[in-house]
């Protein structure tokens, strides 16, 4: 327990963001609101540009010692998706900035398969989009 605590702390901040924003962060964030209500299906498709995941990443640590730009933070995640077959893929968004297309499902799988969570799913998974709210723990984001 020890070891995976210590492992999952001294992992890069992109994947802690990764899963703070897939568990914590999704519904509000990332769901398309159509009639007043937000379509939280975990496998809808979410389409956002680069720009607006490397603020909300910024945002998530609110640490001045990370420096990034919306093209460096794209490179950063291509090299994930590449490396790593993090479950994003590449979109042209309008205006012609670049963005990225991903379900809330796909990212979540792959952070469990990678053991880079500590979130798991239960039965009362279908409030939030099939992933429920966790449950308040130790852990807090932006800690080392």
């Amino acid at each position: 327990a020890y070891y995976k605590k210590v492992r999952r702390q001294s992992l890069p901040h992109i994947i802690k963001w990764l899963d703070y924003m897939i568990w914590d962060d999704f519904p509000d964030k990332f769901c398309t609101k159509k009639n007043g209500k937000r379509l939280t299906d975990p496998d809808f498709e979410s389409k956002v540009s680069t720009e607006d995941l490397m603020f909300h990443f910024l945002r998530t640590f609110n640490d001045e010692r990370i420096r990034t730009n919306a093209r460096k933070f794209g490179k950063d995640l291509k090299k994930f998706e590449d490396e790593r077959k993090l479950p994003f893929t590449n979109c042209k968004m309008h205006g012609g900035k670049m963005g990225r297309v991903f379900t809330r499902r796909k990212v979540f799988d792959w952070l469990v398969d990678h053991d880079y969570t500590e979130h798991v799913l239960n039965e009362e998974g279908e409030e939030n989009g099939g992933i429920p709210m966790p449950v308040e723990d130790a852990f807090t984001y932006g800690s080392y």
